[in-house]
């Protein structure tokens, strides 16, 4: 069964009011960044950075903590013992948005990032077919159907990323992590995306870390891969 690009799966809802946030005002301080400790186990970690104390990890539950920018020694101890140390190069994000990474110590977790569209994709869809286009006439090239079933394939993936291979990895830019969604966004334009970082089952990740490494593609592939993408999205919660 075929499904067109816009999924029909639960979404959530876009008012376009007109009205947009206004940005705070000032800048975003570069000299930190901020890490994230998932914590899978049932007793607390100790958080050390260069030997200092940056926080406790609570059980069962992630925590977020300040790490200042450069080249430091990060440490995670539960009841005494070091689960995990390594050297880590911090860098600093913009005048807009911090960096963060995400620690999971004990390696238990798997994630992906979640995009999920707020209103009509109609533009986007537009978008992914003109690029597609302009890299046959670049390469003065006819598009042939293998190559719209790769495109598609590769937007699909787009949507869920799986992160969480190795214990520690940067969170990408505007995204919540360990979070849901809201129900609803308010916008000016006809759409608008949103990104979350989640816990994803074992299995999940590793189908999409797969999917991710394939250079070929048939239908059927991309059909099991919306289908799982589907899945992925119902794990997200909205919130009111």
């Amino acid at each position: 069964m075929s499904h067109s690009p816009s999924r029909n799966v639960v979404r959530p809802i876009l008012c376009s009011l007109g009205v947009l946030a206004l940005l705070a005002t000032g800048c975003v301080d570069q000299t930190i960044a901020y890490l994230h400790v998932d914590n899978a186990s049932e007793l607390p970690y100790e958080v050390r950075v260069d030997g200092e104390l940056a926080g406790i990890a609570i059980p069962q539950d992630h925590t977020r903590m300040k790490i200042p920018v450069g080249n430091h020694h990060v440490e995670v101890t539960r009841d005494g013992e070091s689960i995990y140390q390594s050297m880590k190069d911090i860098q600093k994000g913009s005048s807009l948005w911090s960096r963060n990474y995400l620690l999971n110590p004990d390696n238990e977790y798997r994630y992906a990032c979640v995009k999920i569209l707020y209103g009509d994709d109609s533009l986007a869809r537009a978008g992914a077919d003109t690029m597609v286009r302009m890299a046959a006439w670049a390469g003065d090239q006819e598009i042939t159907e293998a190559d719209r079933i790769m495109m598609r394939h590769k937007e699909l993936r787009s949507d869920a990323v799986p992160y969480g291979q190795d214990p520690w990895f940067e969170v990408p830019p505007n995204s919540r992590i360990l979070k849901g969604l809201p129900e609803t966004v308010y916008t000016k334009n006809n759409s608008e995306t949103k990104r979350t970082l989640i816990r994803v089952p074992n299995e999940i990740h590793e189908y999409l870390f797969k999917a991710s490494q394939l250079t070929e593609v048939t239908e059927d592939q991309v059909e099991e891969l919306y289908a799982v993408i589907a899945l992925v999205e119902e794990m997200i919660p909205m919130e009111d």
